[in-house]
């Protein structure tokens, strides 16, 4: 069995259509990463082979002004889940980000690249990467980048919406990624969190995994608008614009590609972006 937090997330819901009924995913009031009573509660009645976090403060501009409650479940939060995971041996996979790095470097980040978060909520997942390591036990944490899927509100979901009903959407061409689909995530946590489960301890501490290659966000809204019209939809015009164009409360890394060589080794890999992106358009339109 395999536990999951922050079930109402797009990753945790992805876990759970994957996973089936191999995943159980808990989320306040149940399991509440600030509330360390409520983690030991969990564990102790659910006994899971592997935990998986997803849990997390993502609201990346208002961690800004919420630095602490931002702090509370990116930073502590992970800490305390390590912590009781560590004290029954349960292995747990912490899911970070690429916002631990600012971004400047020309080339992939690389795991053993020196962290240097531009806003406050990088600041808080590096807080909670260190307090994961810190808990000791059996801890794998996956950095991941640019993360979309059919659940939950993101990125691919908002843009489908906005070029449907919009003439012409501005999008900036100076940030650099790697789009990666929960589905095509989720099928590889579950991978490690099965071996995991089995004894397997030759996993490193740090990975990366997000899509195959890497776009702008200017390449990632075509390759939307292109599905879309091939489906048959009209689509809006797509103009490209610098980062200036869209001042916002917390600064982004340009850069946000991140090596996933060392996963890949493993055996960890995901599909090319375009994939995931069109898989996102596709289920989008069933529902429609």
């Amino acid at each position: 069995m395999i536990l999951c937090t922050g079930h109402t997330g797009q990753l945790a819901q992805a876990l759970v259509e994957v996973g089936g009924h191999d995943v159980v995913a808990l989320g306040r009031p149940d399991l509440d990463l600030t509330i360390p009573e409520t983690l030991e509660r969990a564990l102790d009645r659910i006994a899971p082979n592997v935990v998986i976090n997803t849990g997390a403060y993502t609201a990346v501009d208002k961690a800004e002004s919420e630095r602490e409650e931002a702090f509370a479940l990116n930073g502590a939060g992970a800490g305390a889940l390590a912590e009781a995971c560590a004290t029954r041996n349960i292995p747990l996979i912490h899911i970070s980000t690429d916002y631990v790095f600012d971004g400047t470097k020309f080339s992939p980040y690389r795991t053993d690249d020196v962290v240097s978060p531009v806003n406050a909520y990088g600041e808080s997942k590096l807080a909670g990467e260190n307090a994961v390591l810190e808990a000791g036990g059996q801890s794998v944490i996956f950095r991941t980048a640019w993360v979309h899927g059919p659940h939950a509100p993101n990125f691919t979901k908002a843009m489908i919406g906005l070029l449907s009903t919009r003439d012409e959407v501005s999008v900036v061409t100076d940030q650099l990624g790697s789009p990666t689909y929960t589905i095509h995530l989720a099928e590889q946590l579950l991978a490690l969190a099965k071996r995991l489960s089995i004894g397997d301890q030759s996993t490193p501490h740090i990975l990366h995994l997000a899509g195959e290659g890497h776009a702008s966000r200017m390449e990632w809204v075509e390759h939307i608008a292109s599905t879309l019209k091939t489906r048959g939809y009209t689509v809006a015009d797509i103009k490209g614009v610098t980062s200036d164009a869209f001042p916002t409360p917390a600064k982004r890394p340009p850069n946000s590609r991140l090596d996933t060589s060392k996963a890949a080794k493993l055996g960890l890999a995901l599909p090319d972006w375009r994939q995931g992106v069109t898989a996102c358009v596709e289920r989008w339109i069933e529902k429609t």
